[in-house]
């Protein structure tokens, strides 16, 4: 059940009992907006005015498609939207449901923030770095109206209370509490469950009322009050009887509001208001959540189409269908677990190739997996789509005739010289001696995999010294560059 029906005066449908909820619950999945996800499994975002209702199905029968439940959660348009960047730390609690999703996001100047997720499900990848939009608005649970700023830190003396919070901030209170504090006790703990609570107070910028529509009927509107933060533009929405009597005659623009609240974030906007993107970019990104086990091989069910072929330089057969891709896909994630591999992900160009033979060309995206393991050489991960944006082919391979340009960065590489980067990381091997080595090859136009091959002749584990002589070696091999 939404637990904050109430700031949008939509409680008394809660206290009509069961039988009214579950009514409700199948009205909002009936007349709402239809949105599609990864999983496979709809979600809908159904409006009463200005309010929205976010029905999702919960307990899918896998054999009749059936859902036990429906959860609901409330929401409202708006036009904070956030331009967010993914910290890859995920809040969302273990035995959640798979439709459920609160991620910690970031600014540019690294101020973090933990938001509850709606339609979740639309976007292919939150791991660390992926900038992800965010229609967000502030439900309290808390909040209180101040005259002035001045008025908020005098009642707080008063009180004794030295928490004294920076104005127009957002103080992500809980997470930092159950998670950060060091020497913490059960009692340090904050006592609101979950750690998505987050403390908000600034000057009210501007004020408005939500309208409630029930069919055609209006309801008692909410309260929209905004604020800056150092994220944008924040909405919180409330209603008038949340604020505390006393208070409500400081609820005007200029006065100060502070309190603790959750954020409930929309991702379902712009391009992904029908639910997921089906082409080369997003299913990329869709593929990097699976490759470095964000998320299962399921994942890709909606984007694989049926006569998708995976080919592997490192499996003799190719695996077809959606069914054996996803079943090899897991296999292999459920390997790495077991033996505590972890892969890195990044985006790629390529910019050139050697022989014009080779099927992947100049110019196409693709992800470079590193393992940081000796025994395991950097790759390439090429994808091919259909028409409708459906991946036909998945193809790995660390063929070094591919030179590419991580799009993070401005360097050009080759797998082979990711590989001798991995080694004089271990090596601990000065980053100034390693980019003069690259520079050096790719002026003579030396292949790094010589430098590697003169390396793995020596006895390891390997130091600065040992790379130093593979690459004097392989200097040594070409007197004419």
């Amino acid at each position: 059940m939404p637990g904050f029906l109430d700031n949008y005066n939509l409680g008394w449908i809660q206290n009509e009992g069961q039988d009214a909820m579950q009514g409700f619950s199948i009205y909002a999945v009936e007349k709402g907006r239809r949105i599609d996800g990864y999983n496979g499994i709809p979600s809908f975002c159904c409006s009463f005015g200005d309010a929205e209702i976010h029905a999702f199905l919960e307990g899918i029968d896998q054999k009749t498609g059936k859902a036990s439940s429906i959860r609901l959660e409330t929401h409202s348009a708006g036009s904070c939207v956030w331009d967010l960047i993914s910290t890859g730390i995920d809040l969302t609690p273990y035995d959640a449901d798979i439709t459920e999703k609160c991620m910690v996001f970031k600014t540019v100047d690294e101020s973090i923030i933990p938001i509850e997720l709606l339609h979740a499900d639309v976007i292919p990848c939150y791991l660390e770095g992926e900038r992800i939009k965010v229609q967000v608005v502030g439900e309290p649970m808390t909040i209180r109206y101040y005259a002035c700023a001045d008025d908020y830190e005098n009642t707080l003396l008063q009180k004794d209370d030295k928490t004294l919070f920076a104005q127009d901030k957002l103080f992500p209170r809980s997470l930092l509490l159950n998670h950060i504090v060091e020497g913490k006790t059960d009692e340090s703990k904050d006592p609101i469950k979950g750690d998505s609570v987050v403390h908000f107070c600034g000057t009210v910028k501007k004020l408005g009322l939500g309208k409630v529509l029930m069919e055609d009927e209006e309801g008692t509107p909410f309260i929209r009050c905004y604020i800056d933060t150092q994220f944008g533009k924040l909405q919180i929405d409330h209603s008038y009887l949340q604020v505390p009597e006393d208070q409500r005659k400081n609820i005007r623009v200029g006065a100060f509001v502070e309190g603790d609240c959750v954020l409930s974030g929309d991702v379902a906007i712009n391009k992904y208001e029908s639910g997921i993107v089906k082409d080369h970019e997003h299913d990329l990104a869709a593929l990097r959540s699976v490759v470095e086990k964000e998320v299962r091989a399921e994942h890709l069910k909606s984007i694989l189409a049926k006569n998708a072929e995976y080919t592997s330089v490192s499996w003799k057969k190719a695996y077809t269908g959606p069914e054996e891709i996803i079943g090899l896909l897991n296999h292999i994630q459920d390997a790495q677990e077991t033996e505590s591999i972890k892969g890195l992900t990044l985006y790629a160009v390529i910019t050139s190739k050697a022989t014009d033979d080779l099927p992947h060309e100049v110019g196409e995206r693709c992800l470079i997996l590193s393992y940081g393991d000796p025994d395991k050489n950097a790759s390439i991960i090429f994808i091919s789509v259909d028409k409708e944006g459906m991946i036909t082919i998945i193809d790995v391979t660390n063929d070094n005739r591919y030179r590419f340009q991580i799009e993070s960065q401005k360097i050009e590489l080759t797998t082979a010289e990711i590989t001798l980067i991995e080694e004089s990381a271990r090596a601990k091997t000065g980053k100034d001696m390693v980019h003069g080595m690259i520079k050096c090859l790719h002026q003579s136009g030396i292949d790094a995999q010589e430098v590697l091959d003169n390396l793995y002749k020596m006895t390891p584990p390997y130091s600065d010294v040992h790379i130093a002589k593979a690459m004097a070696d392989t200097l040594d091999n070409h007197p004419e560059k």
